[in-house]
């Protein structure tokens, strides 16, 4: 019985939790799995390769340790290719017209760290230009070896970010990189637009007004901006935040889909053909937005009072696991702003006398801890 990625479902992924997959892979006659490096610590970097088309996508995810939502859904991509349930037909075509090379964790130290950096503390992709890591170089040598035809650079954001235009959550975010500091559309960065725009239409229709674009302001440290300036059409995903699923499951479904329909469109089972950098360009750009948590209506002694209290999570890895902390943010009597959660102060103790009439003794930040820590 083949193994389901499903079983992945927490935020916390590293490479001995995807072994068992890789191995799976690597005994499938259409998939195989290669070692192409190795990271700072002398943990091997995989690389799966499937399809035997001319169409060459090379894609990376878990650039950044702890960010792993990409890293499951391409494991959901490949299963689909091992296990050829559904979509036989397409699956057919999409392996005859594509090559997909993918590193499924390029930062393993960082993944088992729960960091954005790598071992040396050093953001990867910030890293294009210096190449001073055994990872930023690994993925180099890639892209020299393979010369792709498009690349796919998978992210998560944090859920602060949302779009202002409907004030709700960026669940996605997109950005086709410049190529230069004066945002040429070179023809690499006018095809990632495109195929962009065709996805967003694709998730428009399922979580509208949660899409976003990320700032294009050009930075050539970073990877995606490099490649595109070297004439590859390179894609930024960014997994976010939709509603309370802090596991970012629902998020990895859609995105899988929205992949899955880019690979149609390449194979030429359906087309992007319509969709222009005008229509790219109408995505609203993200911005810092949300909060996680809006409790209202908390008696603390004075001189606090009875207060709004605003909070982000930040994720800290304990005994294996994510936990999500919440930190003030903001409080005050008129405090207010778009959030994930909106609570009321009474609803967070269990005895039944409790009102908001009741004193609460503890510091804000104790009274955060104590209730809302998950």
């Amino acid at each position: 019985m083949p193994l389901s990625p499903s079983r992945l479902n927490c935020r916390y992924l590293t490479i001995e939790d995807i072994k068992p997959f890789l191995e799976c892979y690597d005994a499938h006659c259409e998939m195989e799995v290669q070692n192409v490096g190795k990271s700072v610590n002398g943990i091997d970097i995989p690389v799966i390769r499937f399809g035997n088309g001319s169409f060459k996508i090379l894609c990376w995810s878990q650039m950044h340790g702890n960010e792993s939502t990409t890293t499951k859904m391409i494991l959901d991509i490949c299963q689909e290719v091992y296990e050829r349930k559904i979509n036989l037909s397409d699956w057919t075509v999409i392996l005859k017209e594509i090559t997909l090379v993918i590193v499924p964790m390029l930062n393993p130290d960082g993944s088992k760290a729960y960091t954005r950096e790598n071992a040396n503390d050093v953001d990867l992709n910030r890293d294009a230009q210096g190449l001073t890591q055994p990872e930023s170089l690994v993925l180099k040598g890639l892209f020299d070896k393979e010369k792709p035809n498009l690349c796919l650079n998978l992210h998560g954001q944090r859920s602060i970010y949302g779009i202002k235009e409907t004030g709700m959550s960026a669940a996605i975010s997109f950005l086709a990189p410049s190529p230069d500091l004066t945002k040429t559309i070179t023809l690499a960065r006018l095809e990632a637009m495109r195929l962009i725009s065709g996805m967003n239409q694709l998730l428009q229709k399922q979580i509208p007004g949660q899409i976003g674009r990320y700032d294009d302001t050009f930075n050539e440290n970073c990877v995606g901006d490099t490649f595109t300036s070297l004439g590859c059409p390179t894609i930024l995903f960014e997994a976010g935040q939709l509603g309370l699923d802090y596991n970012r499951n629902n998020t990895r479904a859609l995105l899988k889909e929205a992949l899955f329909r880019l690979l149609r469109h390449i194979a030429g089972v359906e087309s992007f053909n319509e969709y222009t950098s005008d229509d790219y360009i109408r995505i609203p750009q993200i911005e810092v937005l949300l909060n996680d948590l809006l409790i209202n209506s908390v008696p603390f002694d004075e001189p606090i009072g009875v207060v709004n209290v605003k909070a982000h999570y930040k994720e800290v890895l304990k005994d294996n696991k994510i936990c999500f902390i919440p930190e003030l943010v903001e409080f005050g009597k008129d405090v207010t702003g778009i959030t994930h959660q909106i609570i009321e102060a009474q609803d967070t103790r269990a005895d039944d006398s409790t009102t908001n009439s009741v004193i609460i003794t503890d510091s804000i930040e104790e009274y955060l801890l104590k209730n809302f820590s998950r």
